[in-house]
């Protein structure tokens, strides 16, 4: 993920995944694009997608983080814009 900076693109779904592997349970939570959330890092509240714009994957990273009370390990982006896949 080093090599990708996204500063100026906004996210379109943020899907969180959480594995529990001591009681093997898998748990997904989606997070509106629009949910508005404190983005520390810029000091004010704005949608969620927007910190990717901010700041890149990292402060999309840390935000998630902090609006879920939870630490997330992996990142991974997914780009499907339909003019990529031969679509619309």
């Amino acid at each position: 993920m080093s090599g990708r900076k996204n500063i100026g693109e906004r996210g379109d779904s943020l899907i969180f995944i959480n594995t529990d592997t001591i009681n093997k349970v898998i748990r997904i939570v989606t997070i509106p694009r629009d949910t508005y959330v404190m983005i520390s890092k810029k000091g004010k509240y704005d949608k969620i997608n927007h910190a990717l714009a901010f700041g890149g994957w990292q402060l999309q990273k840390s935000t998630v983080e902090e609006f879920l009370g939870m630490q997330v390990d992996k990142v991974i982006f997914v780009n499907n814009h339909p003019s990529e896949m031969g679509g619309i």
